[in-house]
């Protein structure tokens, strides 16, 4: 792997986690390998199970909590306030109960919240609210097939999602919605979950 570089020493090295085995939220330390948990419990309630995890260019970090039933509205969505120091302040939740929210992903204006609801096998766009609240709600595409699940935009503001049981990764217009491409992962019946890039090139799980 020689064309690889290394990893930067003047970042943070701290990728977040949502553990869905233990439903916590985690904070991993690369260096030392070391492990804290964020948040285990959301008013004296814990978790079922954190599924997806993404953040914004604040550092906060948000994530979705699916609930047992897909066809039940008993999942969320929670955002960690963190502070200058990568520390965190408080556990929210922007928005109501959801039929079990996936993946998410902060638009690049930073205005925009985008959210997979996979019991509805649909994109959903929120605005923030002054406070940070999820507003507007707005469908975007709803796929005739299960289902959506991870979610992230690209450098061009396009929106990629990982197409659990369709065995694809699916090319979204986030204003039009309108479908810009489908990519069939391996023999195209493959379940993917997650997608991201490195080098230009796209790495699908």
């Amino acid at each position: 792997m020689a064309d690889v570089p290394p990893l930067p020493s003047t970042l943070v090295p701290y990728p977040v986690i949502a553990d869905i085995a233990f439903a916590e939220g985690l904070i991993f330390d690369i260096l030392t390998r070391e492990m804290e948990v964020l948040t285990d419990s959301f008013e004296g309630k814990e978790y079922v199970g954190p599924n997806d995890i993404c953040m914004d260019l604040k550092g906060d970090i948000y994530f979705s909590e699916s609930g047992k039933d897909e066809q039940v509205a008993n999942g969320g969505v929670y955002r960690i306030e963190m502070d200058d120091g990568n520390m965190p302040v408080r556990v929210v939740q922007p928005g109501d109960q959801m039929p079990f929210p996936n993946g998410l992903a902060v638009h690049p204006d930073k205005k925009r919240f985008f959210l997979a609801l996979s019991g509805e096998n649909s994109i959903f766009a929120y605005e923030f609210g002054t406070g940070g609240e999820l507003t507007n709600k707005r469908l975007v595409r709803e796929f005739p097939n299960a289902t959506v699940d991870g979610m992230q935009f690209d450098e061009h503001g396009r929106l990629w999602a990982a197409r659990w049981m369709n065995g694809s990764v699916d090319v979204v217009d986030p204003d039009s919605g309108e479908l810009l491409a489908s990519y069939a992962m391996g023999d195209g019946r493959r379940a993917m979950a997650q997608r991201t890039w490195r080098g230009g090139r796209r790495r699908s799980t």
